[in-house]
């Protein structure tokens, strides 16, 4: 389950089942089967710098901000929580125009990237940079974008 959260004054709301939709296509390309509950924030410029400045003192990127969920407490109730997600829209919107992308795909790009996260992977390593891109090609190709 996703809990989507707009703090913009963008009009988000349509892009929800998308969203969710490229989820489910992503548990099903990982073979998970869990019921996972994920928070994702759209944010101002403004409240990104004010994680950054907070949860990661050297990041400059201020597109999407991943914060996975290390505590398990959540599970003796039945609840895997996974994790938020804080996407700058502006960012986003700013990015798909510099890389020549529709809005759609800059954002699902980002969403994709960052549900991998959630589900530890990493592009420190090669080998994982590799699966993480991977995964979000199929991804992008199945919804043709």
């Amino acid at each position: 389950m996703i809990n989507f959260i707009n703090d913009t004054y963008y009009s988000i709301k349509k892009h929800y089942l998308f969203l969710t939709q490229v989820y489910q296509e992503i548990k099903k390309l990982l073979k998970i089967k869990s019921d996972d509950y994920i928070s994702i924030k759209f944010s101002s410029r403004k409240q990104q710098k004010r994680l950054i400045n907070q949860f990661y003192k050297n990041h400059r990127s201020l597109n999407v901000l991943t914060f996975p969920y290390e505590d398990k407490t959540c599970l003796k109730h039945n609840i895997n929580y996974l994790g938020d997600i804080s996407i700058c829209l502006k960012v986003i919107k700013q990015d798909a125009k510099r890389y020549g992308n529709s809005f759609l795909k800059e954002l699902s790009y980002i969403f994709i990237h960052s549900i991998l996260h959630l589900y530890h992977f990493d592009h420190q390593e090669k080998e994982e940079a590799k699966i993480m891109e991977k995964v979000t090609t199929k991804i992008l190709t199945i919804f043709n974008l």
